[in-house]
């Protein structure tokens, strides 16, 4: 995948969305990057307390299955993990718990409008990712770096509901 406009990373369905009969082959998904700081240019204390905290926080919670830990993540989150997409539930409730406000809003695409665009990510910023255009199709984790694999480049996101758990997922 290539770094376009304005941060926005496009990439082809992945594998399971082929699998599936829903026409996703037509649709592509637009990543947008964002940052919690008001002056990307200059580091501010807020910023390292603000990585620290929920990127920390977060951690807490990787390898829980909305299977395993229905009951745990149900608590978190204040929604059932296994009714309801809750990519966006999880990332309010782990910046709640770093003393941030989120969004309040159980959308993925809720994030647009969350902090400010950047062209340097760094890690704890968060990622949305677009799906189609229908207003509520989306993705959203925290940024945690990028690699390589075979000559495509990847970005790491640490989110909640990346194959119904908390883990880091590689993204082209």
């Amino acid at each position: 995948a290539s770094l376009k406009k304005r941060n926005e990373v496009v990439a082809k369905p992945t594998r399971t969305a082929r699998k599936k009969k829903v026409r996703k082959s037509r649709q592509r998904t637009r990543i947008v990057l964002f940052e919690q700081n008001d002056n990307a240019d200059s580091p501010s204390p807020f910023r390292s307390i603000f990585e620290k905290n929920h990127v920390a926080i977060a951690r807490k919670y990787e390898g829980m299955s909305a299977r395993r830990n229905r009951r745990t993540l149900r608590t978190v989150m204040k929604i059932d993990p296994m009714r309801i997409p809750w990519c966006a539930a999880f990332a309010n409730a782990v910046l709640k718990k770093a003393g941030h406000e989120g969004t309040g809003s159980l959308m993925a695409r809720s994030f647009l409008s969350y902090g400010k665009k950047t062209w340097r990510p760094s890690k704890g910023d968060i990622v949305v990712f677009e799906r189609g255009r229908s207003r509520s199709s989306g993705h959203v984790g925290f940024y945690m770096g990028e690699t390589v694999v075979r000559g495509v480049r990847y970005i790491l996101v640490l989110g909640g509901n990346q194959r119904r758990a908390v883990s880091v997922a590689m993204y082209p």
